[in-house]
C-alpha cells in the first residue's frame, strides 16, 4: 500500500514518522508475508524527505531485522522480492 502513496506530498512530518515507526514494527511479525510487505514498503519509505531522522537511529536494527529474514527465508528470495517490488 506505500508504494502506491510514496510520492504524496507529506504536509505534516510527525505523521510520515508514525507511519515509519508502524513499518518498522511489522519487520518483526511473526507472520513471514508481513515481514516482507514491510521490507518491500520501507524501500519507498527511505526516499521521502525527512524519513532519515526517524530511521537513522535504527538502521543497526533495520539491517539486522533484514538479515535475520535473509537467512530465514534464503538470500535469493530476498533479493527476488527486493527486484520484483521495483
Amino acid at each position: 500500500m506505500v508504494q502506491r502513496f510514496n510520492t504524496i506530498p507529506w504536509s505534516n512530518p510527525a505523521n510520515l514518522q508514525t507511519l515509519i515507526q508502524m513499518v518498522l514494527q511489522r519487520l518483526s511479525d511473526p507472520a513471514l508475508p508481513v515481514q516482507i510487505e514491510a521490507r518491500k514498503a520501507l524501500r519507498f519509505l527511505i526516499e521521502l524527505d525527512g524519513a532519515e531522522t526517524t530511521l537513522a537511529p535504527v538502521l543497526p536494527q533495520i539491517l539486522t531485522e533484514y538479515f535475520r529474514m535473509m537467512n530465514e527465508i534464503g538470500n535469493d528470495i530476498c533479493h527476488r522480492q527486493y527486484i520484483t517490488s521495483s
